[in-house]
């Protein structure tokens, strides 16, 4: 296949890699190269532009009824009151489909097609959750979580189902584009027992893991009243559940010295969630700081922390909520630019995937045709122009197509 397009990416953070009027040639997949001429059939879409398609680090599928709901409230309160209610009603397999096929149409309406998503303690339901994304031909990971102590009774798994239903979870599903990630809750809610088998569930099998990190103030002082060890990172990091194979960390707003090391690792992945963080008065991670470290940082929706699936919104917050750090808590911290925020939306996340993000030879070709015609008036105005336009006031009816290996997707 070859497409003829405006092609936008970034290659790395500080800048926008911008290939006008090109011809990328896409075989098997992946692509092959990007040229100047073409004097082989194509399609042309020249009139429009394309980016990567974005890559969701982090968001809770059976969280999708309750977008918008509770941000009166903190994190705590907030999952007691709202988010763990929720949750059990997924314990019914034809509840859990019905609203998991409309989280599934919601991820992908928005440009989503690598994402890594949260399940609840229920397996059965999570592996329809598997079935309606593999039926949609996107990347996932999806865990089934765990839960073993501190929260409601109708929430709670004993040590031994906790571990036993995971290594079932994980036997199920083979897939070679929906896989299954080890996802322990959070460390207030899951036994330092379980939280050991459960790295070793994910060592020997070579799976990934997901978790939160130093969220809320609360949150933190809770687990340093439930663990003795040094600090919230090294609570996963002592139970191996850190940097031993790929990890996701949601969040790392309140990250100490010692912890951030910990974070410089190459298997280590932050989920930064600014809406959520917003939504539920968590605070502002000082992002530009973790990029400047090489800490790996993508973004997450964190639904329902964040209010809907849309990762064009989680990119404009990035930008807004490190202008407010760079004015009110650090003036020596310069805020993030749109094409790191736009990187971590892409490339940045991507990087757990593999060869995901960009539009570099061997990449996968998952990408987002645009049409910014109701955006930008002016035709002549440069694509630099045109993709900030596109961040800032965007929506998922500027998508009009999506690409999956190549393979349009609907």
């Amino acid at each position: 296949m070859i497409i003829k397009s405006n092609f936008i990416f970034t290659k790395d953070k500080d800048e926008f890699t911008i290939e006008e009027n090109k011809y990328i040639t896409v075989e098997d997949g992946k692509i092959k190269e990007i040229k100047d001429d073409c004097d082989k059939e194509y399609i042309d879409y020249s009139d429009k532009f394309m980016i990567p398609s974005f890559v969701n680090l982090h968001t809770h599928a059976p969280q999708f009824l309750n977008r918008g709901l509770g941000y009166d409230y903190e994190l705590l309160p907030w999952l007691n009151k709202y988010t763990f209610v929720t949750e059990s009603k997924y314990k019914d397999i034809e509840f859990a489909r019905k609203y998991h096929e409309k989280f599934v149409d919601d991820l992908i309406r928005n440009g989503s097609l690598n994402s890594v998503i949260f399940g609840t303690i229920h397996r059965k339901s999570d592996n329809i959750l598997i079935d309606l994304l593999k039926k949609r031909k996107v990347f996932s990971y999806v865990g089934k979580v765990n839960m073993t102590m501190n929260s409601p009774e109708y929430l709670v798994e004993s040590k031994k189902e906790s571990i036993d239903e995971t290594i079932k979870f994980v036997e199920e599903n083979k897939d070679e584009r929906v896989k299954p990630i080890i996802t322990p809750r959070f460390a207030i809610s899951v036994d330092s027992d379980t939280l050991k088998k459960l790295s070793d569930i994910a060592i020997e099998n070579n799976l990934p893991i997901q978790s939160h990190l130093d969220e809320n103030l609360d949150e933190v002082k809770t687990v340093s009243e439930l663990f003795e060890d040094d600090n919230y990172a090294s609570v996963y990091y002592n139970r191996n559940l850190l940097g031993k194979t790929k990890t996701i960390m949601a969040h790392c707003i309140y990250m100490n010295d010692k912890e951030i090391k910990l974070m410089q690792n190459p298997n280590v992945f932050i989920a930064h969630c600014p809406r959520s963080n917003m939504n539920l008065k968590s605070g502002i991670a000082p992002i530009k700081k973790y990029l400047d470290l090489g800490i790996n940082v993508g973004l997450g929706t964190d639904v329902s922390g964040g209010n809907n699936e849309s990762m064009l919104e989680e990119i404009r917050a990035s930008i807004q909520v490190s202008k407010l750090y760079s004015i009110y808590v650090d003036k020596n911290t310069k805020p993030i630019k749109s094409s790191e925020a736009f990187y971590m939306a892409t490339k940045g996340g991507g990087k757990f995937f593999g060869k995901v993000g960009s539009f570099e030879k061997g990449y996968d070709f998952n990408a987002l045709l645009i049409d910014d015609k109701n955006i930008v008036f002016d035709r002549n105005i440069d694509l630099l122009d045109r993709i900030n336009a596109f961040i800032y006031s965007a929506d998922d009816r500027n998508i009009v197509k999506r690409f999956v290996l190549g393979e349009e997707i609907y």
